[in-house]
């Protein structure tokens, strides 16, 4: 997503754009191929242009199917993750405080644009959950028949039994020695 300075006036500046998966890179991303972004991602970024420093808010919002770590089950799963960033051309200096802003960079005297492409899938990547799940509660397959338990119930009646306790368990039963 490239942003071409010389369209922006001082003060407060919105973009709407949308994106798909294919634009941003996120299409058979390596370690996350229980993830699927079939939706349009929805990109507004709002940039507020001082002078020559641009402070950027970027806020996402999509929809990615989903494949769940313990019934594999699929489901779909609201995206949204918002980031900001500070860009300053390197003649000015930075004013010290500003909040909630994740990155500061620098940009050349002669830069026209800004490519955002990386940043936003970047925050897309980083908003999807380590650990897939359909549901807080989701109980996952039956490890002996493969049954989803969220579903149903099976019929496997599977008695763990802790070696640890077997000498204790034999002399409360001699005759299982």
């Amino acid at each position: 997503m490239i942003i071409q300075l010389s369209h922006l006036h001082d003060g407060v500046n919105e973009l709407p754009y949308v994106h798909s998966a294919e634009t941003l890179d996120l299409v058979g991303l390596a370690g996350y191929e229980n993830i699927f972004f079939e939706e349009p991602i929805q990109v507004h970024v709002e940039i507020q242009k001082v002078t020559h420093q641009y402070f950027l808010k970027v806020d996402l919002h999509t929809q990615a199917r989903m494949i769940c770590d313990r019934c594999l089950d699929e489901f779909y799963r609201t995206l949204d993750d918002q980031f900001r960033l500070v860009y300053n051309i390197e003649s000015t200096t930075i004013i010290d405080e500003v909040e909630n802003v994740e990155e500061y960079r620098t940009l050349d005297v002669n830069t026209t644009q800004i490519d955002l492409t990386a940043d936003i899938r970047e925050a897309l990547i980083l908003s999807v959950p380590y650990k897939i799940l359909c549901m807080d509660g989701c109980v996952g397959l039956c490890s002996q028949c493969g049954t989803n338990l969220n579903h149903a119930s099976c019929q496997c009646h599977v008695k763990q039994i802790d070696t640890r306790w077997e000498a204790l368990r034999k002399l409360q039963n001699p005759e299982l020695q």
